[in-house]
């Protein structure tokens, strides 16, 4: 009997957790749609996406230089062993 008792009371507590967990989602995800619908939120968005446009030819060269200056302080080559 005492399975019987614990078996359900785990599925009981599952079925409440699960209910609990589903609406605490929900309502993160209301509090998220609604921030990120504000115009505040979409303006400072915008400005980030331009200024990593921007940005982006710089980061590039600057990477390719400091990948061609490491591969110049390598020792053996991809593959050696």
């Amino acid at each position: 009997m005492s399975r019987i008792t614990t078996l359900g009371a785990v599925g009981v507590g599952y079925v409440l957790g699960a209910k609990a967990g589903r609406e605490r989602y929900e309502q993160i995800a209301r509090v998220a749609r609604r921030v990120w619908g504000d115009p505040r939120v979409q303006q400072a968005a915008a400005e980030a996406r331009s200024a990593a446009a921007q940005k982006a030819p710089l980061v590039k060269d600057r990477i390719g230089q400091a990948a061609g200056s490491a591969g110049g302080r390598t020792t053996g080559g991809a593959g050696t062993v």
